[in-house]
This record gives structure tokens, sequence and C-alpha cells, in this order.
């Protein structure tokens, strides 16, 4: 199976599936240099990054083999499939909604119609001119290739990013979190890729989040971005930065917002109300970060342990909710929305193994509690 790739994800993904016996293809000229490979043949699997640069779609036949082998290695990745609006090749075209169209002679439709009737109901294809100066076979071969065809997006965690932190480094000078860093501090990472000629990776590492925790704190604020893992909808939250420092090697981050909307609070059973805010607080790095809630008088309402993967703290923080949560109440501990983490495991979203470690993150939270 031949694969091509292309955005900031793209040389780690073309690493990572030549090691797993893809072939090569489509590549830029800056990627032929890197792989000292040239091929312009066709792809059959494309890999692209998403709108929001927060992982890839991958598009092509036969995924799920790929996708299954994906999954145990970039394991704390969140996986969709997602229909196909459209397939488009040389000879024909499946849409998701409409009728079927012909823009072949009259005396091709009726061949078409006559050999392949009873293969192409409940389709939505358009027949293209080039259909007239092809056979019934190689048309019939077309409509199946295009069925197997599929989408996926993939949301990729810290772990997969520094999993394809290696993969990179295999073919370019590459540092630790180069995947995190590149989405908003694609200029800094350059320079310091240039840096590791002459100084250790572990100080430029360490020099990038000193510089992180500074504009941060000049700035005052800083928007968290939470995707929600049953639908894949992202939520943006802005946070005045109470305090930040570095702890060791880690970035510390407590931020505090005022509660607007109405209602509950979520797991907890606590009303909200007028004066109420937040206290957040978050470890680079940890599986989970910590809201206390209070009211108008300071006192403590209650807290909810956010389950997650590893916070990726730069300009923002990021990372992909794993459903389950811990909350406390009256200093009772109790997980919620099991129900969804084990929805989640079944249709495919989350790994085993990202599944186990919830699981295990949930019994170690209610034994030792938090950081």
């Amino acid at each position: 199976m031949k694969v091509s790739a292309r955005g900031i994800y793209s040389t780690g993904f073309l690493s990572l599936l030549r090691d797993l016996g893809y072939e090569l293809t489509n590549l830029s000229e800056e990627q032929s240099k890197r792989f000292n490979l040239y091929s312009n043949d066709k792809e059959d699997i494309s890999v692209l990054d998403l709108k929001d640069k927060s992982g890839v779609v991958i598009i092509g036949k036969d995924l799920d083999k790929l996708i299954n082998k994906l999954r145990d290695i970039l394991w704390d990745s969140l996986y969709y499939k997602k229909p196909l609006d459209r397939y488009s090749g040389k000879y024909i075209e499946i849409k998701r909604e409409g009728d079927i169209e012909f823009k072949t002679s009259e005396e091709k439709k009726k061949e078409i119609l006559e050999k392949l009737g009873n293969k192409i109901l409940g389709l939505n294809i358009t027949f293209k001119e080039a259909c007239n100066n092809a056979s019934i076979e190689e048309i019939e071969k077309e409509i199946k290739d295009l069925q197997n065809i599929s989408k996926y997006y993939v949301n990729l965690g810290y772990n997969s990013k520094i999993i394809l932190d290696e993969y990179r480094k295999k073919i370019l000078p590459t540092i630790k979190n180069h995947h995190v860093y590149r989405r908003d501090l694609s200029n800094i990472l350059d320079f310091s890729e240039i840096l590791l000629k002459y100084a250790k990776e572990e100080d430029i590492i360490k020099s990038i989040k000193e510089f992180i925790v500074k504009k941060l704190r000049q700035r005052g604020y800083i928007k968290r971005y939470h995707r929600k893992t049953l639908t894949g909808l992202l939520i943006e939250y802005i946070e005045v930065i109470k305090d930040i420092k570095l702890i060791e090697d880690k970035i510390y981050l407590e931020t505090i917002r005022l509660v607007k909307s109405d209602g509950y609070y979520d797991g907890m059973n606590i009303k909200k109300e007028s004066g109420d805010y937040v206290i957040s607080k978050y470890l680079e790095g940890e599986w989970y970060f910590v809201m206390e809630y209070y009211n108008k008088n300071n006192e403590l309402k209650g807290r909810y342990i956010n389950i997650n993967t590893p916070l990726e703290i730069t300009t923002k923080v990021n990372y992909n909710d794993i459903a389950i949560d811990v909350v406390e109440v009256n200093g009772e501990m109790r997980p919620v929305d099991m129900e969804e983490l084990e929805a989640l495991y079944r249709q495919g979203v989350i790994s085993e193994k990202l599944y186990r470690k919830a699981l295990e993150l949930v019994e170690n939270i209610l034994k030792n509690g938090t950081f």
C-alpha cells in the first residue's frame, strides 16, 4: 500500500508508516530530500492535518488494518471513523446523497444499467464521461475500490506526539515535545532544533518552558481546550492566571474563573450560585487536573478531578478528555461517567491500553488523592 502525508506531523508519520511496511509516495520536494526517495505514484492512503492541528485525518483504502496498528502504537490518541461526503475516481464519483447520474453516452448508460444494475442499487453514483472509453470490468473495479475508502480523524494525545518525535528523530534533528510545540511555537521550535548542535537538549527544553512561563505570566490569562471524547467536540475556556511557575522541569499553573451559567455542577449534584468561582490546578504532563469550586464566601463546595491525556501547556492548555472522572463532595470521592468510558472502548475511539490507564488513574486517585 502506498501512503502520502502533508502537514506538521508528516515527517513523523511517514517515518512510522515506512517502518510498518507502507510504501511512501507523492512526496513533496522537501520530503523527497529527507527520505532520499522520489515517487509520484498515486497514494492509497493520505495523511493530512486536521484544521485545528490537533491531529490528522487519514483517508484511504482498507484503513481499519492501519488504524488497528496505530491504536497499539499511538495508544493515547482518539480515533473517530467519519463518513465521506464523496468518493471520486477516474470513472465515477460516489456521493452520500443524490441520485444516479450519467454523463456518458446513451449507449454506455444502457450497457452499465444492463450489466451493473443490481450492483449499483442504493448507491448515489455519477458516471463520468470517461466511462465511454472504459470497460464494464474497469468501472466495476473502481466502484469496489472506492467503496473500500474510509476516513478517520485522529486526535493525538501527548504520548502519541512524543512517539512521533522519536520517529521524526530518525530522519531529522528533533527535540522532545517537537509535535507539542509545533502548533503555536513554530519559530522558537525551529531555532531550538538548530541549537541542538551547540547545547544540551534538556537545557533547550527548560529554556522553552521558562519562556512559556514568562509570556503567560505577562499575558495574565490562558485558553483551555477541552475535547469531549464521545462527540469529538472541542470546547474553549478562558481562564485568568492566578499562579504559574516551574516545579523542577514541569510547568505548574493555577487559574481562576467565575461561574456564569445556572443549573448544577456535573457529577456533584451541587447547585450553581451567584458569586461561585473555580480554581483550576494543572501540572504539565499529568493525567488529570483539579477544579475546586468555591462560593462567594470562599467556602469549598466540591472538587472535580478531570481525567485526560497528559496535559500540554504552551500558549494554552491542551488535552483530550477520557470521559471518566472523579468528584469529591464533603470529603468523599467517587468516580463518574464510567458508562461513557466503556462506550468509548467498545466503539474503538480509545485503545485498550488507554482504557486500562483510565481505570488505573481513577483507582490511584481514590487511594492516594491528587498532586
